[in-house]
This record gives C-alpha cells, sequence and structure tokens, in this order.
C-alpha cells in the first residue's frame, strides 16, 4: 500500500506545483556544489548518426540534432566508427526499462552470393574503454547479379545494450562512440560479371526513401551542470553568494545580479532556449522573467553564460523567494533548475555613518571625542524596531565612560526609518594609554514575534579606526582638475600616487582651474595660510572661494582660508592665468603651502606641473610598457619603444575650417639638440596608427583628432637615467612668431647597465728603452664604456728593482694606486712615473701589471669585473760599465755561453794531450822495427829522412787541430 501511494504521490506532484512550464516539479534533488535543485533527473534522448565532421573525426559523428543532409553509407566489413564531440561536462547514461537497455536501431544492408552469412559486432564505448557490445547474425542476403546494388533494400536492425544498474558515465573531454564491424562469409567477392559483390553497409544521415534516421536512444540529463548564482554587483562568479536582501535597503543595495552558467554535456549546439524567473512566495506571481537572447550569452569553456542584473522596488514583501532556470534543448527536453532561493528580510538594520562623519575618529589629549552613526530600518515597511548601541571596547580606567545621546536605545517604527545615535568619549588631559586602535559599536535589533515575545533579531557592527592627534595638525591636501573632483592631480597622504612632472593643460585663451581640497585634521577649529612657492615665469595665480566665488582675503604673500572646522573639508579654486608673451615659459611647476594659523610649523605642500597650449593638444594614449603613460622603462641601451599619441585641434573656433599642422621629428628639433645632441642619433619614426604610412602633416578641424605613433630606437650608447625628449607639433603655413604649437614630453627611463670588460685603457706615450735610472712619464687613457658613473680605482704591480707610481696631473704625487671618478662613456688621462733601476742590462724586457677594479658606493663589483693589463718596456745598455756588470751578474743566456766555452777549452786540452802521446809511441816503434832487421847508421838515416814524405797523421788529429785553432782565434 506505502508503495501504491508513493507512486501516486509521484505522478500527481505536478499537478499540484506551479512551474514555468505549468506541470513540473521544482524540488526534486539538490545539487550542493551549485546551489541549484533539478526536477528532472534523465529523460530520454536519441543520439543520431550523421556524417563526419572536421573537429570529431573518423566515419561518421554521434548528434542530438536530426540529420538534415543527404544519405551517408559505410562498409561495416571495413569497420566503422561513430563518434559525438567531446564532452564539456561528466555524462551519465543508462538505459529503459527493467534491464536497463540502450536501443540502437540502425539501417543496413547485407549483399552477397547465395547462401552467404555475416556476423556483426556493435560496440558501446565511454572514449576508449567499451562499456558493452552486441552481435547479430545476417542470412539470406541481396543476390541481385544484374545490378548488384540498385534493387537491394535498406532494412532496420535493433540492438539492444544491456547496460549495469547504474549505467556509465562518459568523463569531461572524452567521446561516446559506436564501433560496428561485421564479417561476411563471401568476403572476396568483388562483384564481377554475373556475381554480386559482397558487402555489409550501414546507412547513416536522413534516409533516402523513408526518411528514417540510425540512432540510440538512451536516458541521460547532459544539463546536470548547469547552474545559477545570486550576487551583489562587482562579485564575480568565484564570490561567495548573496541569498538575504532587505526590502527597505539603499537603492545601490537593491540591485541583484543573477549569473547563468548553461552547459549541456554534448555542447552549445544542443541547447535550444533559456529562462530565467523569480516567484514571490509561494510561487504566487512572477517576480520577474528574462529569457536570454544569443546576444546575452557568450561562449565560456564550450557553455553559454550571461547575466541578468535586477533592481527591486522597495517595500517589497518579505519571505522567500524562488529562482529558476529553465533550458530548452534542440530535442525539446524542457530542463528546470530552481536555486535554493533568496530571502527579503522582514527585520534588518543597516549600521553606518553619516557622509558629513570622517571615517577616522580623532582623539586629543583633554578633549571630548563625539562620534555620529546612521542606523537605517532597512526591513519590512510594516515592522517596528527597537535598537540598543553599545561600544564593545574596554577603556582604561583613567577615561570617562562611553555616553549615548539616548541611552534606553531608538525605536524605528517601520521600514526606510533613520535614527542618529551619538556617542561621547572624553580623553584624559596627558595619558593615552588606554587609547584603543579603533572603536567597535554594535546595534542590537529587538522586535516582537506573534506572540509578543521582544526578541533580538539582527546585530550589526561597524569598526571605526582611531587617530591620536593633537589640538592642532597638519592640514591634507588634495588637488582635482575638475569641479566634480573624478580626476584627482596630487595627494600629500598619498604623494608617491602622482607624478608631480605630468602635464595638465591650461589654453593660452583660458584660465585653468583647479580645485583643492583642504582638511583640518586637527581636533579644533582652525584657519589655513596658503602660499605659492613655486609658478612658471610669467603665469599669475588667484585663489577663489569656491561656493562663493570671492578671493581669499590676502595677507602678504598668504591667502587666508576661513575657520575649518575639526575632520572638516573645504575647497577652494586655484585660478592660472598664462602668460601672453609667446617667449615665456610653457610648462612649469606649481608648488603650494598650507599651513596652519595656530601653529606655524604645520605646513603641508603639494605640487603639479601646468602646460600652455595653442589650440592644439597631444596626449600618449598608449606606449610600449605597463606604467604611467607617456614614461616608459625602464629600458636598456639599443632598445625599442614606442608611443601612440592623440592629436587633437583643441581651438574652440567652431566652423573655421581646418588647421594644417607639422608633426616635428625629435631628432630635428633644436630643444632636443640642446639638451643633449645624442638625442639627435637615435632612430625616430611616426607613422598613422591606421595606415602605417610615414606621417608628417596632418589637418584637423576644430575639436577633429587623429592618432599616430611614434617609435623609437635608442642607439647603444644611452647614459643610465631619466631622458625627456619632446614632439612638437607646429601650425604650417603661418609666420613662425604667429604660429601655434605643442611640445609633448616623452620620458624615457634607461637602467643602470656595468658590464664585465667595459673599462677600456689604452697607452697613449710610444714606448723607448730605458737606461740605467732613467725616469720617463706614460701617459695612459681609461675609458667607461658603461652607462653610469663609475669610481675607479687602478693599482700597480710593478717589476723588481723598478721606481713606479701613478697621478692623475703633473701636480700630484705618484702613489701605488689611483681613484678616477668617470662619466658615463666618458674619459680621462693619467700618467705613469717609472725608473728603470741602476743595473740595467741592453734590451731587457720587464712587465707592468696594472688592475682596474669599478666600485660602487666605494664597494667593490665582483671579481669578475675586475680587469688587468700589461704593459711590456725594454732596457738598453752600452760601454765598459754594461761589460762588466754582465760579466759580474751574468744573465742566463751568458752563463749557457760561460760553460759551452769552459767545455770546449777542457776538451781542447784532453786532445792535446792524446796527441802528443801518440806521437811518441810512433817514434818508438818505429825504432823498434828497424832493430829487428838492421843496424842503422845515423848518417844514414838523416840522408834517407830527407828523401821520406810528410808524415801522414789521422783526420782526428787534423779535427783536433783545426778547433785548437779555432779556440786561440775566439
Amino acid at each position: 500500500i506505502t508503495l501504491v501511494a508513493l507512486m501516486l504521490i509521484t505522478a500527481l506532484s505536478p499537478l499540484f506545483s506551479h512551474g514555468l512550464d505549468g506541470g513540473q516539479s521544482r524540488s526534486t534533488y539538490l545539487d550542493s556544489e551549485t546551489h541549484v535543485y533539478s526536477s528532472i533527473a534523465e529523460q530520454e534522448y536519441e543520439l543520431y548518426l550523421d556524417e563526419t565532421n572536421s573537429q570529431d573525426g573518423d566515419d561518421g559523428s554521434v548528434t542530438t540534432i536530426e540529420p538534415t543532409g543527404s544519405q551517408y553509407e559505410g562498409s561495416a566489413i571495413d569497420g566503422l566508427e561513430f563518434r559525438t564531440s567531446e564532452m564539456i561536462g561528466d555524462l551519465f547514461v543508462n538505459g529503459s526499462g527493467s534491464q536497463n537497455t540502450a536501443r540502437f536501431s540502425v539501417y543496413m544492408q547485407f549483399r552477397g552470393s547465395e547462401g552467404s552469412s555475416a556476423d556483426v559486432t556493435f560496440s558501446l564505448r565511454s572514449g576508449d574503454t567499451e562499456v558493452t557490445s552486441e552481435s547479430i547474425s545476417l542470412d539470406s542476403p541481396c543476390t541481385n547479379t544484374f545490378n548488384p546494388s540498385s534493387s537491394c533494400d535498406w532494412s532496420v536492425r535493433e540492438v539492444e545494450f544491456e547496460l549495469t544498474s547504474s549505467g556509465f558515465k562518459v568523463q569531461s573531454g572524452k567521446q561516446l562512440k559506436i564501433r560496428i564491424d561485421a564479417d561476411a562469409t563471401c568476403e572476396g567477392n568483388t562483384g564481377g560479371a554475373f556475381q554480386p559483390d559482397c558487402a555489409v553497409d550501414v546507412g547513416f544521415g536522413r534516409m533516402e526513401g523513408s526518411g528514417g534516421f540510425s540512432r540510440l536512444e538512451i536516458m541521460t540529463n547532459p544539463l546536470a551542470q548547469s547552474s545559477v548564482r545570486v550576487h551583489m554587483p562587482g562579485k564575480g562568479w568565484d564570490f561567495d553568494e548573496t541569498l538575504q536582501w532587505a526590502p527597505n535597503h539603499r537603492v545601490e543595495y537593491r540591485t541583484m545580479v543573477f549569473s547563468v552558467d548553461v552547459r549541456d554535456a554534448f555542447g552549445r549546439e544542443d541547447i535550444e532556449d533559456v529562462i530565467l524567473s523569480m516567484w514571490s512566495p509561494n510561487n504566487v506571481q512572477a517576480v520577474f522573467s528574462k529569457e536570454f537572447t544569443d546576444d546575452d550569452l557568450k561562449l565560456d569553456n564550450d557553455g553559454l553564460v550571461g547575466n541578468f542584473t535586477y533592481t527591486y522596488e522597495a517595500g517589497i514583501a518579505p519571505g522567500e523567494y524562488n529562482v529558476y532556470l529553465n533550458i530548452q534543448d534542440v530535442q525539446g527536453h524542457s530542463i528546470e533548475f530552481q536555486h535554493q532561493g533568496v530571502e527579503f528580510l522582514e527585520h534588518d538594520i543597516y549600521l553606518t555613518t553619516p557622509s558629513s562623519q570622517p571615517d577616522v575618529v580623532l582623539i586629543a589629549p583633554g578633549q571630548t571625542t563625539t562620534v555620529e552613526l546612521l542606523v537605517e530600518h532597512i526591513g519590512s515597511t510594516s515592522a517596528v524596531i527597537e535598537v540598543e548601541m553599545d561600544l564593545t571596547n574596554n577603556l582604561d580606567s583613567s577615561w570617562s565612560d562611553p555616553v549615548w545621546d539616548a541611552p534606553g536605545g531608538y525605536v524605528l517604527s517601520q521600514g526606510g526609518e533613520v535614527k542618529r545615535p551619538i556617542l561621547s568619549i572624553s580623553v584624559p588631559e596627558d595619558d593615552l594609554t588606554g587609547a584603543l586602535d579603533k572603536l567597535d559599536i554594535v546595534a542590537r535589533a529587538y522586535a516582537e514575534d506573534a506572540d509578543g515575545v521582544r526578541k533580538e533579531v539582527m546585530v550589526r557592527q561597524i569598526s571605526l579606526p582611531v587617530d591620536r592627534v593633537d589640538v592642532n595638525e597638519k592640514p591634507r591636501i588634495s588637488v582635482f582638475e575638475d569641479e566634480e573632483q573624478q580626476i584627482q592631480i596630487a595627494d600629500s597622504n598619498r604623494p608617491e600616487a602622482y607624478d608631480e612632472s605630468l602635464s595638465h593643460y591650461v589654453d593660452q585663451s583660458e584660465v585653468g582651474s583647479f580645485y583643492i581640497n583642504v582638511f583640518n585634521a586637527g581636533f579644533v577649529t582652525d584657519s589655513f595660510k596658503i602660499r605659492i612657492l613655486d609658478l612658471p615665469d610669467a603665469w599669475d595665480y588667484q585663489f577663489v572661494d569656491n561656493d562663493t566665488g570671492t578671493e581669499l582675503i590676502k595677507e602678504g604673500i598668504y591667502s587666508i582660508t576661513p575657520d575649518i572646522g575639526s575632520t572638516q573639508l573645504l575647497t577652494f579654486q586655484l585660478k592660472l592665468y598664462p602668460p601672453e608673451e609667446r617667449e615665456s615659459v610653457d610648462i612649469g611647476l606649481v608648488r603650494l603651502s598650507v599651513t596652519s594659523r595656530e601653529d606655524a610649523e604645520l605646513t603641508t605642500q603639494v605640487g603639479f606641473t601646468v602646460h600652455r597650449t595653442f589650440g592644439i593638444l597631444a596626449e600618449v594614449i598608449a606606449d610600449s610598457d605597463s606604467g604611467t603613460l607617456g614614461a616608459v622603462g625602464p629600458v636598456t641601451p639599443g632598445s625599442y619603444l614606442f608611443y601612440q599619441v592623440r592629436m587633437t585641434d583643441s581651438s574652440d573656433e567652431s566652423g573655421s575650417g581646418s588647421s594644417t599642422w607639422r608633426i616635428i621629428n625629435p631628432q630635428d628639433l633644436e630643444r632636443n639638440i640642446e639638451e643633449d645632441s645624442r638625442y639627435s642619433s637615435w632612430d625616430y619614426d611616426i607613422t598613422d596608427k591606421d595606415t602605417g604610412s610615414n606621417l608628417v602633416i596632418v589637418n584637423l578641424a576644430p575639436d577633429e583628432s587623429i592618432d599616430f605613433k611614434l617609435e623609437i630606437t635608442l642607439r647603444d650608447e644611452v647614459p643610465a637615467g631619466n631622458h625627456t625628449i619632446y614632439l612638437q607639433i607646429k601650425e604650417e603655413n603661418v609666420e613662425d612668431e604667429d604660429a601655434r604649437y605643442f611640445d609633448l614630453p616623452l620620458k624615457i627611463e634607461v637602467k643602470e647597465e656595468v658590464k664585465v670588460g667595459n673599462l677600456e685603457l689604452t697607452q697613449k706615450t710610444q714606448n723607448s728603452p730605458f737606461a740605467s735610472t732613467e725616469e720617463k712619464n706614460v701617459d695612459y687613457r681609461l675609458t667607461n664604456q658603461n652607462n653610469i658613473e663609475l669610481t675607479v680605482t687602478i693599482t700597480l704591480n710593478e717589476p723588481t728593482g723598478w721606481d713606479v707610481g701613478l697621478r692623475a696631473s703633473s701636480d700630484q704625487e705618484a702613489a701605488q694606486f689611483l681613484i678616477l671618478k668617470l662619466e658615463p662613456y666618458a674619459h680621462k688621462d693619467f700618467s705613469m712615473k717609472i725608473i728603470a733601476p741602476e743595473d740595467v742590462k741592453d734590451n731587457k724586457r720587464v712587465d707592468v701589471e696594472m688592475v682596474v677594479t669599478p666600485m660602487e658606493e666605494e664597494v667593490p663589483y665582483g671579481d669578475d669585473f675586475n680587469q688587468k693589463f700589461t704593459f711590456e718596456f725594454s732596457t738598453t745598455c752600452a760601454g765598459v760599465d754594461c761589460v762588466f756588470l754582465e760579466m759580474v751578474n751574468p744573465e742566463p743566456q751568458t752563463l749557457v755561453i760561460y760553460v759551452i766555452l769552459a767545455f770546449c777549452l777542457l776538451f781542447a786540452v784532453f786532445r792535446r794531450g792524446q796527441l802528443n802521446a801518440q806521437t811518441g809511441d810512433d817514434k818508438y816503434n818505429f825504432l823498434s822495427e828497424n832493430d829487428a832487421s838492421a843496424t842503422v847508421e845515423p848518417a844514414l838515416e838523416d840522408e834517407e829522412d830527407e828523401d821520406l814524405p810528410p808524415v801522414v797523421t789521422s783526420n782526428d788529429d787534423d779535427d783536433d787541430l783545426e778547433l785548437l785553432d779555432e779556440l786561440d782565434e775566439f
């Protein structure tokens, strides 16, 4: 019985609910991540097999859109695969019926010889993973042998894929695939003469004749990840939702932003219609219904996203309002999502400070601080609220207790009513030990329920920062370019936020007006003295009360303000009158001081730049970096940069026709050349922004503009720091003294660049040999090839016995080191005093090494920045003294000669001794031989000796004699 009752309730529930389509339940399940209720978990979808597309590839596509094209055919014997597009969200797929089956209907045609058969396998896949497969067998092929294909009919084959009870999921980024493969017994038949071909073909697209389709029927909900969120203006999708709203809040807090994200797993082409609506409590009536058009929605990560802004009327009834997102797809499925609902509160308050109350609470010794607050009843129009105020901070015992002007509380009888509670705190005279950094103030709202019981219904808290000040303080100054104070150009509290050098234009035919806020930060009323400290030459000024238009009272060089209350500000107008003389200064700094009249030491300064124009104006609207417009950098030398400039004819002579203007290249402008001649060597290109053609002459009517591009390529040698070049616009066909013009300053910051090896040391003096004790001065030049000023030290490694020193000028004593300061890309000369020792020898070489070290604020750079330079010098020596010196203190090569001579002498003596010994032996041997044969008479011997030839000696003896002769000669 219980089961039957539940089934009846489920079947009848659409009749008792109010829906956009008149018959859908609004709260089936909750998706906690998207805060959306979905009324329909799954619906029946038909997925069609259609022609392939370039995006999904393969043999064909699977689509939710009913095919409208032609019939397509493919061979299952060759294998066919059909794919959906990649899912943009997870798709959960189920079948229908008790067996959870997905039905696949496919057009097929089997052709072949009589008696042939075929087996066909159908595979359902999630990505590359097979989910399930089914097979069928085919027989009785079409056997028309005369025209094998024309008379064969297409038949529909039904395949039921059995899925698990939970179905399966196709993950985001994957594809649902259907694979068809066939094997036939007739394979090999080619369909020759009188023989039918063998084929198992699949038909898809719109079938000719029947108009049917091959399709897969599944149960799914591809829109399940769609959602809607509610925000305050300025909050994005990732911020927390705003689910509570106040019926009588200020108008800026009654604006609701609804963000919709429609995500169909099959892709955006499957989405047909999107409707957003909000309904009053109990779904009595629609508060709004918004149907999104194609222009309202944009593609974001394959989904459709859009926003709808709705501002509700004050006094809207309290209660819970339901928000619905209804989506219809191309197959007519209407899917409805219910947001968890937004609540309009019956009891609510808004706690803030009045616009006249400063954001910071000031306290001063011995003074009483008062804080005014604003409590607004923003709940239901008919609700009565009582509000009690409380300061939750614990004050030091020396402080007085906080006092409220209505200690018993404040009654707000209806929505929209306002009360102004006032808190007073007395501060001790001297000791501010108990001073707090902030005041935490709580407002508690109470109301009676239906039973008349008083209950706390809302609590609001506000924290106000506390600033300790003296009785009088420095004034705080801010400057604006417009009366509405939307364009601020200076602020004494944030000087780093504004560039004083940026131009603010004043045409020569007009009076420049600048609006100055003077804020009294002191604890008591004060008045202030305003003085102009800097003003461009020949310009004039006037201070005017912004409310009355009268000039401020003058006291000598000061303009005196009226009294300004504590934490109050007054606005004054500074009128600037540009000079009439053309030769006067066009651009310059305006600096002023504002001083307390009670204490002259309490003074504040601000400044800004004014720029006189003559009916023509040029402004930088874009440049090559993301910083301040018109200022590029830091960049390295040799860099490319650009400025996009808007040139406007600012003359007020309407109907006077166009004027001709010349854009003067910065390299030709005398002002730039006088500032730095290197500016003229940079490369400049001025081109039309739209056409890219070179631009020199421009014709403009009053209030007409043109955009052009100035491209600059720096040279490699550019000093580091700030460089300002000017681009001039000048009127053509007019005498120079009458021509209107405009000089646009362009700022370039070049970064400091110190490179290894970028110091060059060269010798200027030609070398000549040094004689004994000779003194010389050798000149050198050190060049700094870096783009910053460098302090450089030069140290010496001198050869032994030599007296070497460095000096920057002739009147300076020579030392072992020298310090030089070099401008970027500049050089300095210095000299080295060098004295040779007394014992120099002829043609001796010596090296003097110099080590050059760059310094950064007296700290050396790394070792790799040190550079070593070696310079070679020679010596000369002649005369007896030089020979004696060489004998006493021989060089290594002389010692070698000595050794060779000694060896030769010893060898010669040795050989002569050998020679003499050999000669005696020969004579003795001669006599011995004669004694053996006969006795010779001495007289006969002498006679015979006269007839004998000369004694022949060995070659060795001759060599020895010749060597001795040469040695004697040497």
